[in-house]
């Protein structure tokens, strides 16, 4: 339990602080298309769920993960793994809009 909670607590302050990705995952996204984008953009309910309580701490984020995982078959690494994920993905189509249109990167 404590092992887990550590784990979480770190791999959540990471989403907290820019994540620094490799120079592998910096190309993949890079290359990032309109339909990864639209993608990641929409949620489902659960998944909108699960950032709601990211947004939250990560406290509110495990109970959420703990309390719900027969439901949703949830697991706490795969969670926070699939919100790093997404969080890369957001950050790289939104710095590839912003070389597409600069002017309305601007303004937003």
């Amino acid at each position: 339990m404590n092992r887990t909670f550590f784990t979480l607590t770190a791999l959540t302050a990471s989403l907290c602080i820019a994540p620094s990705a490799t120079n592998a995952q910096d190309a993949r996204l890079a290359a990032a298309s309109n339909a990864e984008c639209a993608r990641a953009a929409h949620l489902s309910h659960v998944q909108r769920r699960i950032v709601e309580k990211a947004a939250q701490g990560v406290v509110a984020l495990r109970q959420f993960v703990w309390r719900t995982r027969m439901i949703y078959q949830l697991d706490t690494m795969e969670t926070v793994a699939w919100l790093e994920q997404r969080r890369a993905l957001l950050a790289a189509c939104e710095q590839r809009s912003a070389r597409i249109d600069p002017i309305a990167a601007a303004r937003a």
